[in-house]
């Protein structure tokens, strides 16, 4: 989906949004929600939505925008966390169109990854499914279910971020799955929450583009509506082109013409740094003492 006009492109980047399957419609759809959104941004030039794997691939999107007069294309990855295709194939396209079109400067921004925005999208999408949410989630099993991918990094991102949505926003108890590829599928992690004894769980689709994945979670939640009819089951929608998403996918865009940032830690969401959910008051003071290169914390508390 293109956007944008002749002007901005000679002031602005042109973007291509990297999806990591893009051979559905509904997949495709969403993937020109976010470009459409992203259309509208002053910090953007033209905005392009392709996939690997998918139609219009990613050569095919490269290629549109170089035809576009594009000069500079900044290639963001849509998916939280970076992983499997996106770390082998998106590289090698980026060369491989590079090696043809010197004249253009391509750069591969960062995932969105751990990130206080992502965490209040989340929140967003759970209290528009639930709006009594602050009432009933100490009474609920929240499950995030994840895309899925080989590197347990990404998987781990996605626990993660379990974690603190579940501390921060106050459910009883929480599960994590994933959509593919990754154990415990979504039918797996609906399995095991049934059984712990709480009425009510609430299915949070932890995905930025939602295709098959999400048709996935669909039928495993109405499959375990349809094994336990005495319990409650809220399905939020996925995370999508939501306004904080949004910001984050700009704030990529500025890291990647700067050229800094592709490596941050995950400590920018230290309590002590950014408010985050759960965590609006801190009440102590609190020193931060960082080595980035091997990630080490020093938090010293008084």
């Amino acid at each position: 989906m293109l956007g944008g006009d002749d002007q901005a492109m000679t002031q602005s980047p042109a973007i291509l949004l990297c999806g990591s399957d893009g051979t559905d419609a509904v997949q495709v759809a969403a993937l020109n929600a976010l470009a459409s959104e992203l259309s509208s941004h002053p910090a953007t030039g033209t905005v392009f939505a392709a996939s690997i794997g998918g139609t219009p691939a990613i050569a095919d999107g490269l290629a549109t925008l170089a035809a576009d007069g594009a000069k500079r294309i900044i290639c963001l990855p849509v998916t939280p966390f970076l992983a499997d295709a996106m770390k082998t194939a998106l590289p090698v396209e980026i060369r491989t169109f590079t090696d043809k079109h010197p004249d253009i400067n391509v750069i591969l921004g960062r995932d969105p990854g751990i990130d206080p925005r992502m965490l209040r999208a989340a929140e967003a999408r759970l209290k528009a499914a639930l709006p009594t949410l602050e009432k009933d989630a100490i009474n609920a099993v929240l499950m995030v279910v994840g895309p899925g991918a080989f590197e347990p990094e990404a998987n781990a991102g996605i626990a993660k971020m379990t974690r603190m949505i579940w501390e921060g926003v106050g459910f009883a108890w929480a599960e994590v799955s994933y959509a593919d590829t990754a154990f415990p599928s979504v039918a797996k992690g609906l399995e095991t929450a049934t059984r712990l004894g709480y009425r009510h769980i609430v299915i949070l689709p932890y995905l930025l583009s939602a295709g098959a994945q999400l048709e996935k979670i669909n039928t495993a939640v109405s499959s375990a509506r349809s094994q336990h009819p005495n319990l409650q089951f809220t399905q939020a929608a996925p995370l999508g082109a939501h306004p904080e998403v949004i910001a984050v996918l700009i704030e990529r865009i500025a890291e990647a013409l700067e050229g800094g940032n592709a490596n941050a830690m995950n400590c920018q969401l230290c309590t002590y740094r950014e408010q985050v959910l759960g965590q609006e008051s801190p009440t102590h003071e609190h020193s931060h003492d960082h080595d980035h290169h091997g990630h080490a914390h020093d938090h010293s508390h008084d």
